[in-house]
């Protein structure tokens, strides 16, 4: 068995953001901008459960009938840290979208107009932390600058793989610079990628995972009612926001 940073330290639980998916209740008690934002935090979920996979399934000791020969187990292994890379950073951008989500106008149209959809892919940072200063949320503007400025070198990474499509697996091919000609002492240089260095992305890897996860902690109290996990309501509550709904369909109309 290897023994890798990965399993030395990977916790066993993990982070139990899925408890707010909103339920029925939620629709009924909180604004449809607070829902939104909840639902959200459900898309940072998974996809940190999706990174957290492919670092256990890097961490495997049998590949089965994926992997034939050292080669293969190399780039097997190369593309799960991939993976891991682009779900860790989706959920950096879906921390943005939750928190874009709260800060907008409550509207029965992220219900009701696919506006959830059109929210999401109509902001950037900029336009997010212009929002927050406008909204005088200062300390969420603040905790989502600081956070995203001590990931810098990790999304730049990120944004290369993104360009490039892979770096270079050490022992596969050729990576040196050099075409192997030259021309009166000359080295006639040629392309080359960045090497993929695997003890490094697990130290990588594994502390984003614990830097994330109390980043976006944080961020939840931010954005989440104390009262949020309360599931229960009144027969008033209900009815009141079925009249609400019944208006706004009818307005639509």
């Amino acid at each position: 068995m290897q023994m890798t940073v990965i399993r030395d330290r990977m916790p066993f639980e993990l982070p139990d953001w899925n408890k707010y998916m909103p339920a029925g209740t939620h629709y009924v008690k909180y604004p449809a901008n607070v829902v939104a934002a909840c639902f959200k935090i459900g898309d940072v979920y998974y996809s940190f459960c999706n990174a957290r996979a492919a670092l256990i399934f890097y961490d495997s000791d049998d590949y089965g009938e994926l992997v034939h020969d050292e080669n293969g187990k190399l780039v097997f292994r190369a593309q799960q840290l991939y993976q891991a890379l682009f779900h860790f950073n989706a959920c950096i951008d879906f921390s943005w979208q939750a928190t874009w989500l709260y800060v907008q106008e409550e509207s029965l149209d992220l219900l009701y107009d696919d506006l959830l959809e059109k929210a999401a892919k109509e902001f950037d940072l900029e336009k997010l932390l212009c929002q927050l200063t406008l909204a005088r949320e200062f300390k969420l503007r603040d905790h989502i600058t600081n956070y995203f400025n001590s990931v810098q070198v990790f999304r730049e990474k990120y944004n290369y793989l993104k360009h490039r499509g892979t770096f270079y697996i050490p022992g596969i091919g050729s990576n040196d610079g050099t075409t192997g000609f030259k021309y009166n002492e000359i080295d006639l240089h040629a392309f080359r990628r960045r090497e993929l260095n695997f003890k490094s992305w697990e130290h990588e890897l594994m502390d984003f995972y614990f830097q994330f996860i109390e980043y976006f902690e944080a961020l939840i109290h931010f954005v989440v009612p104390s009262m949020y996990l309360d599931n229960s309501i009144g027969v008033e509550q209900l009815l009141h926001y079925g009249k609400r709904v019944k208006l706004y369909l009818n307005d639509k109309d």
